[in-house]
């Protein structure tokens, strides 16, 4: 890029005791350094008219880069909004049908019984407990025969409540503990 313009100033090239050279535009000081004064060459017309449409035609481009620029990304939301549309319309569709089959479900209401693998009990998805065979589970388990629930599983004693070394024949049926 080529800046044109025309420019008045005189630049002065100093040399310094040490040996260093400065260019500034101000005339070197007295105290020992060689002052030369820097000619600037001046740009003819032309040059500076042909540095003028290079620079415009660089700003033209510039400025089309960028409006492309711009579209792109325009195109690049449009096309992100689309897709973050269809991703919620698809969710939504998911959702009414998961809502559809858990409502036919429930309409439904009928158990699933699976056959259980060899010598298990079956199950269901019942709420409540399904029996595998029929019985009535608001009855006891067992009734007492006796007023006590204990039943006597204490080795035989006698009377000062030393256990017995005599041996009692087997009895066929069990007896439960009752007080005498």
């Amino acid at each position: 890029m080529v800046l044109s313009g025309s420019a008045n100033a005189e630049v002065f090239k100093c040399e310094l005791v040490s040996g260093k050279v400065i260019y500034q535009a101000s005339p070197c000081p007295k105290n020992g350094a060689i002052q030369n004064i820097v000619e600037i060459k001046l740009i003819d017309p032309q040059r500076a008219e042909e540095a003028k449409a290079q620079l415009q035609a660089w700003k033209e481009e510039q400025a089309i880069k960028e409006a492309a620029r711009n579209e792109l990304e325009k195109q690049r939301k449009i096309e992100s909004d689309r897709q973050e549309s269809l991703e919620l319309q698809r969710r939504t569709a998911i959702a009414e049908e998961q809502q559809a089959l858990a409502a036919q479900q429930r309409q439904n209401a009928t158990p699933i019984e699976v056959a259980p693998a060899f010598n298990q009990r079956y199950w269901s998805n019942r709420p409540f407990p399904t029996p595998s065979h029929d019985h009535d589970y608001n009855k006891p388990h067992y009734s007492p025969k006796s007023s006590s629930t204990f039943p006597d599983h204490r080795p035989p004693t006698d009377q000062n409540h030393n256990k017995s070394k005599v041996d009692l024949p087997r009895q066929t049926k069990r007896k439960h503990w009752s007080p005498k």
